[in-house]
Formats: C-alpha cells, sequence, structure tokens
C-alpha cells in the first residue's frame, strides 16, 4: 500500500477568502501537476472533506493535502554510511564524500549516495523515490539536498530556479587569481566529440561564477565560489577558463601531483525550509585531503 504523506496544513487567511481552491494552492508554490495528481488521489481535504479545485475557499477554513507517495522500484537501498547534516518531513542534507557519485548512472547502478539515501529513508518507514534537489560531480565533495517528497521536491526546484537555494563551494586554484575578487560570465557548452568535457564558447547556455580569493598558497590560492546557474562542470570549466584550473582536476588541465581529484568542496548551503519558509544555513567541513592540501601549499612562516 502506498503511503500518505501531509504535505501542507493551513488555514485559509481572510485576504485569500473566495478564493478557487485551485488558485489558493497554487498561490503557495504547487505546480499545476502537483495539484492535479493530488486531485485525482481525492488528497485535497477542506475541513476534513474531499473537495475540487474549482470550490471557493473561505476565511478559517483548513486546507489539508495529502499524497500518496509511489514505491521506488530503481534506486535499491544499500547499507552505505552517509554523514547527515539535516533533516526534516520533507528534506534531507548529507555531506558526501569525494568518490561517490550521487545518482546510478551508466555504469554505477549500486553503490551511490542514492541507494544509501535510500537505505537511510527506508529505516524511517519511507519506501519512496530518491529525489536530489541538486547534483555534485563524482569527486566533489561536500553538501547534497534531497526531497523526501514530490511537494518538496517541487518547492525546492523552484528555488533552485529563482536563486533562493544558495550554493557556496571552496578550492584550490592553480597559480594567483586577479583580480582577487571578481566573476565569470561565459556560456558553456560540450565540448564536441568528448563524452564527458564542456568548454566555454558560443552557443553554450549562460553560466555565472562568482569567486572571492580567502588566502593566497604557495603557487595557488584558496577561492570561495558561489553560482548563480548550475551548469555541468561550471567552476572547473571557468576556474581553468581564466587559466587557473582546480588542483587535481585532470580532465581540465590542473596538477595532480598533490591531490588526486579536484579541490573542490561544497561547504555551504542556503535554502527556505518548505514547510514555512524559515532560512536554513548549513555547513560542511573540509575534508581531510583538502585540509591536508591547504596545510602543504600553505606559504613558509605561516600554518
Amino acid at each position: 500500500m502506498n503511503n500518505r504523506i501531509e504535505l501542507m496544513r493551513v488555514v485559509v487567511p481572510p485576504e485569500a477568502s473566495g478564493q478557487r481552491l485551485g488558485e489558493f494552492l497554487r498561490r503557495r508554490g504547487l505546480s499545476r501537476t502537483l495539484i492535479n495528481r493530488l486531485k485525482n488521489t481525492e488528497g485535497i481535504l477542506v475541513n476534513g472533506q474531499v473537495r475540487w479545485t474549482i470550490d471557493p475557499v473561505f476565511a478559517g477554513e483548513e486546507v489539508v493535502l495529502l499524497l500518496e507517495d509511489e514505491p521506488s522500484s530503481f534506486v535499491q537501498p544499500e547499507p552505505i554510511p552517509i554523514t547527515v547534516v539535516y533533516e526534516d518531513d520533507d528534506v534531507l542534507a548529507v555531506n558526501k564524500p569525494a568518490g561517490l557519485i550521487v545518482h546510478p548512472a551508466r555504469g554505477y547502478r549500486n553503490g551511490t549516495l542514492a541507494n544509501a539515501v535510500a537505505y537511510h529513508l527506508q529505516q524511517q518507514g519511507l519506501e519512496v523515490p530518491v529525489r536530489p534537489v541538486h547534483r555534485l560531480d563524482m569527486e566533489t565533495s561536500g553538501l547534497v539536498l534531497f526531497a523526501k517528497n514530490p511537494w518538496a521536491h517541487n518547492v525546492m526546484s523552484l528555488q533552485l530556479e529563482r536563486r533562493l537555494l544558495r550554493r557556496e563551494y571552496i578550492a584550490v586554484v592553480s597559480g594567483h587569481l586577479w583580480p582577487e575578487d571578481g566573476q565569470v560570465n561565459a556560456p558553456i557548452r560540450r565540448v564536441p566529440n568528448h563524452p564527458v568535457k564542456h568548454e566555454v564558447g558560443e552557443g553554450g547556455r549562460p553560466a555565472l561564477t562568482y569567486y572571492r580569493v580567502v588566502r593566497k598558497l604557495k603557487d595557488a590560492d584558496l577561492v570561495e565560489l558561489k553560482l548563480d546557474t548550475g551548469r555541468t562542470h561550471q567552476i572547473r570549466v571557468h576556474m581553468a577558463y581564466l587559466g587557473h584550473p582546480l588542483l587535481g582536476d585532470q580532465l581540465y588541465g590542473g596538477p595532480t601531483d598533490r591531490i588526486q581529484r579536484q579541490a573542490l568542496h561544497a561547504f555551504r548551503l542556503r535554502f527556505r525550509r518548505p514547510r514555512d519558509g524559515e532560512e536554513i544555513t548549513l555547513e560542511a567541513p573540509l575534508p581531510q585531503d583538502m585540509a591536508d592540501l591547504i596545510a602543504q601549499l600553505e606559504p613558509e612562516g605561516q600554518g
């Protein structure tokens, strides 16, 4: 039997009195697709009674949304240890180690972060699909956010689209950036005839990255970066475009003698909690390999 998840419970405020139920729900961030799914499963209740989306709602009435979630059939739960940074009824944030792919793909059907999250949810009695809100490259470490139900995924996807979900990274790049505080606004496209590599070039999708040097190292910079867009390999491509590829990033020309993966970590995540809009800020400490790298590159007399 499918789970019935309570997605929302809200009292109609005076200013919304007289609105059609469908309009009332859309103004609270629900997509038409999700509203239709709720309607078709009799999951929209007003004062405990099933109601249609064309019906009006009135001040003081209580609207409750109940969604039937489908069992997960495409991600096998696996008891892989994960570090949970934050969790509530709607979202789950995990600190992903480098070397772990986020979601099953060709050649990686098992042993992924999604398999681990599926197991974590299963232990809570939730047989639901795993829904990453965003992703990280396999060799990038740091915070990844998952939604635990379709409504939360819809809300968080809209936050991502509207720049309300903010992702911040820390990286070690080769050489010294100048200016030390700036932005890269350059479109990114696939490299023709290459399976994974991307590049800056005409016809690419718009991409904007903000960066700030936080510490000068020996022949390298420690840099904080913020994404305004979320293109594949965006930070790696933009830093290489400036002539300062990430250390360890062999694909984009970074030196690999000190670290064996791109020195990139998603250390901070900001978003609004789906249920009440409270702003949440999460942080994940630097992994040991990056901390060791920075220590090795400290100029003499520092550290």
